[in-house]
């Protein structure tokens, strides 16, 4: 019985040790964006439930090749789902749950950080936040470091076109967005040493839309087109003279791209995508 009595309070420490490691570094995460999902995957930690507007593709394909749960869409979770999970953590965003923090922190504590209008710097302190809360802050510090290491690269292969304005668009018919230059996109150009093309408004301003007479008058060297629907922005207009009076129309500098990536994404993992892609298109001009 002596030998027994150790062994059994060992046992106790063991199991108290176990779930105190369980408490304080969360293992079941439910994402609320994806730039959450996004920077969670990039440290090995795979969310058991993300909201994502029930349409899966939207997800870069390193978050959405491992299996979870859909909690609904970013703009209205869906509660009972993210009960139904029992997660240890849930990692909400500032400006579209502050309303339900209460049910949300009613299920599981949970973290509200920023993501809709965050810039390239904004989104990396929004990385290590995420990181520090599931015990990985050194391998996202690594992460992130590594990411420097690859723009710097790529930077130093568009070294010819660094010179030149350039512009992100998103086409939805003859609707367009632009993204200004403190946007996540814009502030990955200036990552990547270009310039951004001046919008005239902020980040932070409810709506984007902009005509065609004000693209005009932007003018960008070059245009970086995001569509939804099923035509290219350039067959929308071809015939109109002001799209065609547009200095990257001219110079054949117009390149599309993935929209739902370049514009929903702000995460560590589509910030590499959209650098990448970038350079792929621009390798022959600027190379």
């Amino acid at each position: 019985m002596r030998h027994i009595r150790p062994i059994v309070w060992i046992a106790g420490l063991i199991l108290l040790a176990l779930s105190f490691v369980s408490w304080a570094h969360p293992l079941r995460v439910v994402a609320l964006e994806f730039s959450f999902a996004e920077d969670l995957t990039a440290i090995g930690i795979h969310p058991v439930g993300i909201a994502d507007d029930g349409r899966a593709n939207q997800l870069i394909n390193a978050v959405r090749k491992f299996p979870y749960q859909s909690v609904g869409s970013r703009a209205q979770p869906n509660i009972e789902a993210i009960a139904s999970l029992k997660p240890d953590l849930i990692i909400a965003d500032r400006d579209r749950h502050q309303l339900i923090k209460d049910q949300l922190n009613a299920i599981a504590p949970t973290l509200l950080l920023s993501s809709k209008r965050t810039n390239y710097s904004q989104s990396l302190k929004v990385a290590k936040r995420i990181a520090q809360a599931v015990g990985k802050k050194a391998i996202m510090e690594k992460r992130i470091a590594q990411q420097h290491h690859y723009f710097a690269s790529l930077k130093f292969q568009l070294r010819r076109c660094q010179h030149q304005r350039i512009l992100f668009v998103i086409s939805r018919g003859r609707t367009l967005y632009a993204h200004a230059a403190d946007s996540f996109v814009g502030s990955i150009f200036e990552q990547l040493g270009f310039i951004s093309a001046a919008t005239g408004f902020s980040n932070s301003q409810p709506s984007r839309q902009i005509n065609i007479e004000q693209l005009l008058w932007i003018n960008p060297d070059i245009i970086v087109l995001g569509k939804y629907g099923r035509f290219a922005l350039s067959q929308i207009w071809k015939h109109d003279p002001l799209w065609n009076a547009l200095k990257a129309v001219k110079d054949h500098h117009v390149y599309s791209v993935q929209a739902s990536i370049w514009s929903r994404g702000r995460g560590i993992l589509s910030a590499e995508q959209i650098a990448k892609q970038l350079t792929a298109k621009l390798a022959g001009e600027c190379s």
